[in-house]
């Protein structure tokens, strides 16, 4: 095992430990949370083999924001009891492209100068989502500082605990503003 993956492994292990001790129920839910959905993983790579002769194996990585908004997001609908989002590269595709477009077009808005919404860039990559949501944060110091805006906004904490499956991210830097944007998209798909 890798030293990232161990590390990461030993924080699962102590948030279990944690949670043992202050909500006996809670050990399965923690186990199940945690390992289901904090691995470290998610944009697919293909990385060979040793084994030459066999199938490439699917390597998945996650930056470090996409890491801090899910399990952000997802701790925040645990102390609600909802269920955890999926991490979804889909969305992570079309918050980036929302992203770029902000910064490209110069706006900061759900609606873009053109008339396009937040809805037409996750239908365009998302196109069987039921339902769609968007949270916007811009120029803040950091991502715990970008994190606690949301929750302390009664309608961006509304769309973090809303009836949502999946969820994507994407932070850019724009360069006109010295500023990052940082885009969170969810949607809702029927199981």
């Amino acid at each position: 095992m890798n030293k990232r993956w161990m590390s990461n492994l030993g924080r699962a292990l102590a948030l279990i430990s944690a949670k043992i001790v202050r909500h006996k129920k809670a050990f399965v839910l923690g186990f199940v949370f945690t390992f289901m959905f904090f691995p470290p993983i998610t944009h697919a790579v293909v990385a060979p083999n040793s084994d030459t002769k066999s199938k490439p194996e699917a390597v998945i990585v996650r930056n470090e924001g996409e890491n801090y908004y899910l399990r952000a997001v997802n701790d925040l609908r645990y102390k609600n009891n909802l269920a955890p989002l999926t991490l979804d590269i889909r969305l992570n595709e079309s918050a980036s492209a929302k992203a770029i477009d902000m910064i490209n077009n110069q706006y900061f808005s759900h609606w873009a100068p053109n008339g396009k919404s937040f809805s037409d860039f996750i239908w365009h990559d998302s196109p069987r989502a039921i339902t769609v949501g968007e949270n916007l944060a811009k120029c803040f110091k950091s991502r715990e500082d970008a994190f606690a805006a949301l929750v302390n906004s009664p309608t961006h904490y509304a769309i973090m605990v809303g009836n949502f499956t999946n969820f994507g991210v994407a932070e850019k830097y724009d360069s006109h503003t010295n500023c990052t944007q940082t885009v969170m998209h969810f949607s809702y798909y029927v199981r």
